[in-house]
This record gives C-alpha cells, structure tokens and sequence, in this order.
C-alpha cells in the first residue's frame, strides 16, 4: 500500500507539473529566417505567441524593442523604418528565458502575387523555364516565400495552416522545383525585372493562389488594402 502510495503520489506530480507547462516562444510561420521586411518609411510588424501577459523583448540593429503578449499570449512589436539594405538578425526573448531568432533578414520591397491558377502556374513550365530557373542562381537578394493551399479562413490569420515553400534565397531549387509546386512563373519574372531596374533594392516576393477562385475575392482585397493604408500614416499597423 505504501508503495502505491508513492506511485499515485508521483503520477500525481507530473499531472500537476503537466498542467503548469508554459506555451512555448513562436515566431509567426509567415517570417523566417532570409524574409525581406518593407524597407522605410514603413514599420514592419514581427508578431508570434508565447505565454499570456509575457514580457517580450526584441532586439534589432543595436535596439531593444519591448512588448507584452495579451491575455492569449499574442504578442507583436513595430520594428523601426529601416532603408533597404541587410542581411539583419531579429532577436526575440521572453521573460520565462525562452528565444527565437529571424537570421539573413533583408529590407527592400515586398510584393505579394495572388490569383488563380494562370498565377500558380511555375517557372519550369513556362517557356525556357528551365533555363530560367537557373538563371534565379544570380539573384540572391530576391526572397521567396510561397502559401500552401491547406489554409482557409474569413477572418486575418497569424499563423499559415500550410507553407509550399517557407521564405528562401532565389536559386535554381527554389524557383525551378516541380510543376505547380513553386514558385510562381509570373511572380518570379515580375520581381526579376523590378531587382534588374534597381538591383540596390532587396525583392520579398509572396506567392499565394488558388485555382479556380474568384475574381472579385482579389479585387476586394486590393480595393479595401488601398483604403486602409491611404488613410493611415506609414508607421501604423496595418492589417488588410
């Protein structure tokens, strides 16, 4: 009997300790390490969760940004206008000790390229496009970053269900991988010729589309994002 005793006892401790877990530091799966920020005037939001009420503190370029997550342990800090250039290192740490980091960041202009499936349609099946894929090689200051099709909601999300390809250096395996896969012909070409004019300026391009989906959805979106950021000044967070 005192033997159980002791076992109940112990089984007892872990359900308790189990319990008292605290949730783990995240960074947002929709950054990542070799991400490009919007360079200035705008002030880019790095956001992620950890436990409820946790102070946060951000570090970035010789700065110390410091937040508190809500009561759902969301947190989120502006990071100061910065011109295009890099690569930086984001730091995050929480008061329970906990860190992440976003290494290889660069600022410049980011573009996000959605639609259907003419827009999904990949690099190496266009014309030449193995050759184009190749080509990508030389343009390392392109980033990319391309949404699975496994997320679906009607209200803004934090965090991705599904990531076809998480934020990388243009290269021939980033741009050049299979048919329908990634990354985006008419997304690629698009940041290529916008870097060829001005190559001092870092190119984030986002590759988010969905077959057979409806115009009118795109247009909405584009109508109501010019809205809310013409009528906001640049350092404020903006959510469209």
């Amino acid at each position: 009997k005192q033997k159980m005793k002791h076992i109940f006892m112990l089984l007892s401790t872990i359900a308790i300790t189990s319990q008292l877990t605290y949730a783990a530091l995240t960074i947002s799966n929709t950054l990542g390490n070799h991400m490009v920020l919007q360079r200035e005037p705008y002030s880019p939001i790095i956001y992620g969760t950890s436990d409820a009420n946790a102070a946060i503190d951000v570090s970035f370029n010789s700065k110390t940004i410091q937040t508190t997550a809500d009561a759902n342990g969301n947190w989120n800090v502006s990071i100061p206008p910065t011109p295009a250039g890099g690569p930086f290192s984001i730091n995050v740490k929480s008061e329970s000790g906990e860190t992440a980091v976003l290494e290889d960041v660069l600022f410049g202009d980011v573009w996000l390229c959605g639609g259907q499936s003419n827009m999904q349609f990949t690099t190496v099946m266009a014309y030449n496009g193995t050759a184009a894929a190749l080509e990508a090689n030389n343009y390392p200051n392109i980033r990319l970053f391309s949404v699975g099709q496994g997320t679906q909601s009607t209200t803004p999300l934090t965090q991705l269900g599904t990531i076809d390809l998480p934020w990388s250096v243009a290269s021939n395996a980033s741009v050049g991988a299979t048919a329908w896969s990634h990354f985006s012909a008419v997304c690629w070409f698009f940041g290529k010729e916008l870097y060829d004019q001005n190559n001092a300026v870092p190119i984030g391009l986002i590759s988010s589309n969905w077959g057979g989906s409806a115009s009118f959805q795109f247009v909405r979106f584009v109508i109501n994002c010019i809205f809310i950021i013409h009528h906001h000044p640049p350092s404020s967070v903006i959510y469209c």
